[in-house]
C-alpha cells in the first residue's frame, strides 16, 4: 500500500514538474547559449533563467505595483513584483539582462499562483465586460427615451400652437366679419338715406309742379304720360340688350333678363339674334367648301358617335384628314386607280386586318373610293380584294375604344372572291372618322343612308358561317386590344 502511493506521489510531481516545465518555458522565448554557459549556469545551482521583461509581462498580475502596466524598467519591475510576493532574495539572482531562479520549486510556485491568479482575472474581464454591456443598454434606452420624449412633448407643443392658431383665426375672422357686416350696414343705410332723400325730393318737385301746372294739364294727359313712359322704357330696355348682348358663338345660351312687359318682344329678338349670329357664323363656308365638308363630316360623327362610342370624345379636335398614306402622289395606285376608272380618294390608311381562320391581324392598306373600297397589299400595292360600295350592307363597331369595325358585305353573289369570304374585320385609329367618310360615300353612290351599328356583341359572316365577336373590357390594363379566336366566336379585350 505504501509502495503504490509512492510511486501515485512520483507520478504526480513528475506530470506536474513536466507541465510547468512546458508551460513556463512555452511561454518564454528560448534563449540561444553556447554549451560551456549552460554548464556554468548550472554549475553556479539555478535551474532557469530568463529575461526581465518575459518574466515581468508573464507574472505581473501578482502584485498591485506591476498590474497592469509596469511603467519603470522591467528589472524594477520584477523586483516589486519578487517584493510582494516575498520570496527569499536566495531564490533568485539578477544578472544584467535575465533573472535566474535556483529551485524549480520557485518557479512552480509562480505558476500556481498565476494559475489561481487567472480566474480572478477572468472575472475580472467578465464583470467590466457586463457592466459596459449593461451601461451601453442603459445608454441605448435613456437615448430612446428622451428620443421618444422629445418628440412626444414637441408634437404636443405643435398640437397646442395649431389650436392657438386656428383659435386665433376663427377670432380674428369673426372680427373681421363683425367690422365688415358694421361697416356694410353703414353703407347700405347711407345708399338707402340718399336714395330716400332721391325719392322724396323727386316727389315733392312732382307736386310742386302738379300744383303750379294742374290748370293747363287737360282730361287726355294721363293716356299721352302713360304712352310716353312704355315709349321711353322700351328704348331703355333695347338700349340695355344692345349694350349686354351676348357673343357671336352659337352655341351660348345666355340672354340679358328683362322686364316682363316686354317678355315677348325679348324672345322675338333672342330668335333673330340667334339666326342672324348662326347666318353670320355660316358666311365663311360659303367661299370654303372643304371646310364646309369637313364641318358636315364632324357633324354627321356627332350624330352617329356622340355618347354611344367612349373614342369619340377624343377625335372631336382631331381634323378629319382622309388620305393619310399620300396614295395621290404614288405612281403604282394612279395606274390602278386608272385602270379601275376609280380615282376618287375617299379615305386612305394601312390597317390591321384581321384574319377569319385564326384571329391574328396581319398590316393592310385600306382604300375607300368614291365607288368601292379595297383591300391592297402596302409594299407592292397589288390589289387583294375589292369590294363595290353598293355591296356594303352595314358597318359594326364596339362602344369601347379598341378601334375595331367589321364590314359588313352582301352574301347574295357568293360566285365573286371578295365577298365569298364573308364580312372584314379592320383596326385602325382613325374609326370615327373612317366609318363616317364610308356612310358618305355609300349615300353619293347608291342614294342610301349606311347602317351603323354601335354594339358590344355582333354577329358577322365569316366563311359562309356566322360569328359572334364579343367586345368586353380587360380588368387589368392592356398595351393594345387583343382579338383571339375561339371556336365559333371572336373575342375582343380591351
Amino acid at each position: 500500500m505504501c509502495t503504490h502511493t509512492q510511486t501515485k506521489t512520483h507520478d504526480r510531481h513528475r506530470q506536474t514538474h513536466e507541465s510547468v516545465d512546458q508551460c513556463f518555458f512555452s511561454s518564454l522565448p528560448c534563449v540561444p547559449c553556447s554549451l560551456m554557459e549552460n554548464l556554468k549556469v548550472r554549475r553556479a545551482g539555478y535551474a532557469y533563467r530568463q529575461f526581465f521583461e518575459v518574466v515581468l509581462d508573464r507574472y505581473k498580475m501578482l502584485a498591485e505595483k506591476t498590474w497592469p502596466v509596469w511603467k519603470g524598467s522591467p528589472q524594477a519591475g520584477l523586483k516589486e513584483l519578487l517584493k510582494a510576493l516575498k520570496m527569499k532574495p536566495t531564490e533568485y539572482a539578477f544578472g544584467r539582462t535575465k533573472i535566474f531562479i535556483r529551485n524549480p520549486r520557485t518557479v512552480f510556485d509562480l505558476e500556481d499562483r498565476r494559475r489561481a491568479k487567472l480566474p480572478e482575472l477572468a472575472t475580472l474581464i467578465q464583470k467590466i465586460f457586463r457592466g459596459w454591456v449593461q451601461k451601453t443598454r442603459y445608454q441605448n434606452i435613456r437615448n430612446a427615451q428622451i428620443t421618444i420624449s422629445s418628440y412626444w412633448k414637441g408634437y404636443k407643443q405643435y398640437m397646442r400652437y395649431n389650436l392657438m392658431r386656428d383659435a386665433a383665426i376663427i377670432v380674428a375672422a369673426y372680427c373681421r366679419g363683425w367690422l365688415a357686416r358694421r361697416e356694410y350696414r353703414a353703407i347700405q343705410f347711407e345708399i338707402k338715406s340718399r336714395w330716400a332723400v332721391a325719392v322724396i325730393a323727386k316727389f315733392y318737385y312732382g307736386w310742386k309742379v302738379r300744383k303750379e301746372y294742374r290748370l293747363k294739364f287737360r282730361a287726355r294727359a294721363g293716356p299721352v304720360v302713360y304712352a310716353f313712359l312704355k315709349r321711353a322704357m322700351a328704348v331703355r330696355f333695347l338700349i340695355r340688350l344692345r349694350q349686354n348682348l351676348p357673343s357671336m358663338s352659337p352655341i351660348v345660351k345666355e340672354w340679358p333678363p328683362c322686364n316682363p312687359m316686354f317678355k315677348d318682344a325679348s324672345s322675338q329678338l333672342r330668335r333673330l339674334h340667334h339666326h342672324w349670329r348662326c347666318r353670320v357664323y355660316r358666311q365663311p363656308f360659303a367661299s370654303n367648301v372643304a371646310r364646309k365638308a369637313q364641318f358636315v363630316e364632324k357633324l354627321q360623327a356627332s350624330q352617329t358617335f356622340k355618347g354611344k362610342k367612349s373614342s369619340y370624345s377624343e377625335s372631336v379636335t382631331v381634323p378629319f384628314k382622309g388620305d393619310y398614306v399620300g396614295l395621290g402622289r404614288d405612281q403604282a395606285w394612279n395606274q390602278l386607280a386608272a385602270s379601275l376608272n376609280d380615282n376618287q380618294v375617299v379615305w386612305a390608311d394601312l390597317v390591321m386586318k384581321v384574319n377569319r381562320a385564326d384571329g391574328k391581324a396581319r398590316e393592310k392598306l385600306l382604300v375607300i373610293t368614291g365607288l368601292s373600297f379595297m383591300v391592297l397589299d402596302p409594299k407592292s400595292m397589288k390589289p387583294l380584294y375589292r369590294v363595290p360600295l353598293t355591296d356594303l350592307q352595314k358597318v359594326s363597331v364596339s362602344q369601347l375604344s379598341d378601334d375595331f369595325f367589321i364590314f359588313h358585305v352582301a352574301s347574295g353573289r357568293m360566285n365573286e372572291q371578295s365577298l365569298k369570304k364573308g364580312d372584314y374585320i379592320f383596326q385602325n385609329h382613325h374609326v370615327i372618322e373612317l366609318v363616317t367618310k364610308t356612310a358618305r360615300a355609300v349615300r353619293q353612290v347608291g342614294n342610301r343612308s349606311l347602317p351603323v351599328s354601335v354594339v358590344n356583341r355582333v354577329e358577322a359572316n365569316l366563311m359562309s358561317k356566322v360569328v359572334q365577336i364579343e367586345f368586353q373590357s380587360s380588368p387589368h390594363p392592356l398595351p393594345r386590344p387583343i382579338c383571339r379566336r375561339k371556336g365559333p366566336r371572336f373575342e375582343v379585350s380591351v
